[in-house]
C-alpha cells in the first residue's frame, strides 16, 4: 500500500495540478486518524475535491460520496491510483517483557495511550509499563513521532518498579479443582502504616452449592516503605520481614 508523504510539520501538501471536480482518495496516515475526523467517514472513498482554505486547520475541502463536506488535511487524502488494497490503521509490533510477540496494534500519538491498549490484551493486575524502542526508554510526554517511531516499529513492554503504598497485595494462589476450592495469601497495607496477614479460602467445596469466600487473619503488624517496590513488614510478636510488592514474594533483608 502507498500513499502520498506526510513528513512535513503542515501535515502535507496539496496535490500538484489538482483542480476543483478532481477526484481524491480519503486515505488517512495521520495517527489516530478517527480522533481526528468522525468515524463514519469510510477511509478509501472517493471524495470530489473543491477548493485548498490555507486559513483553515485542514486545509482541503471535499465533499463526501453522500454530500457532505469533508475537511481534510493534504497527507490524508491521495490521487485515484497511487493507493492500493485495503486500508488499514498505521500499526507497531509489540514485545513482552520476555521478548515475546504480543502482536501488532494500532499506531497513537503517544505512548501511554499505546501502553493501555496493549494492557488490556494482558491478565496483569497491579502491574505498571512502559515501551522501549530501539533500547531507548519512550516518554509519556511526547508524541511518538516526535520520538522517532514510524508505522511497523517494534517495541518492547518493560515493567516499571511498583512504588510502595497502601493496598491489598495477593500471592500464592492455589486451586484445588477435585476439592473446589482455591486459597492464597493477601497482605494488606493499611495508610495508618499497619498491616494485616490473611490466609484466604474460596469456592463452594466438595459438599457445597454456593461458592463463599472467607478470609482468617493469621498475624498484624506495622510496614515501612524500602528501596525501589519493597516494604520492610514487622510482625507484632515477630522479627521484621522484607516483601518486594513486584514479585509478591517474601525476601532476604
Amino acid at each position: 500500500i502507498t500513499s502520498i508523504s506526510c513528513l512535513e510539520p503542515m501535515l502535507g501538501k496539496k496535490i500538484p495540478g489538482l483542480k476543483p471536480g478532481d477526484k481524491v482518495i480519503f486515505w488517512p496516515t495521520i495517527t489516530d486518524p478517527w480522533k481526528e475526523y468522525p468515524t463514519s467517514w469510510e477511509a478509501g472513498s472517493e471524495l470530489t475535491f473543491e477548493e485548498e482554505v490555507k486559513s483553515a486547520p485542514r486545509p482541503c475541502k471535499a465533499t463526501l460520496p453522500d454530500g457532505r463536506t469533508a475537511w481534510v488535511y493534504w497527507c490524508d487524502v491521495a490521487k485515484p491510483g497511487s493507493v492500493s488494497g485495503e486500508w488499514a490503521a498505521a500499526t507497531v509490533k509489540i514485545h513482552g517483557v520476555g521478548g515475546e510477540f504480543l502482536g501488532d496494534f494500532e499506531l497513537t500519538n503517544f505512548a501511554e495511550d499505546l501502553v493501555t491498549k496493549v494492557s488490556k490484551t494482558l491478565d496483569q493486575q497491579d502491574v505498571t509499563y512502559s515501551l522501549v524502542c530501539d533500547g531507548i526508554k519512550l516518554s509519556f510526554a511526547k508524541e511518538l513521532k516526535e520520538q522517532g517511531v514510524k508505522p511497523g516499529a517494534s517495541l518492547t513492554l518493560v515493567k516499571e518498579p511498583v512504588a510502595a503504598k497502601a493496598g491489598s497485595y495477593e500471592y500464592g494462589h492455589k486451586s484445588y479443582p477435585e476439592d473446589r476450592y482455591s486459597e492464597w495469601f493477601e497482605l494488606e497495607l493499611l495508610p495508618d502504616m499497619t498491616c494485616n496477614f490473611y490466609h484466604v479460602t474460596a469456592g463452594p467445596g466438595r459438599c457445597g452449592t454456593e461458592s463463599t469466600t472467607s478470609k482468617e487473619k493469621q498475624k498484624q503488624g506495622h510496614w515501612s516503605a524500602a528501596a525501589g517496590p519493597k516494604v520492610v513488614i514487622s510482625w507484632d510478636g515477630e522479627g521484621s520481614k522484607v516483601f518486594d510488592l513486584d514479585t509478591r514474594k517474601f525476601v532476604p533483608r
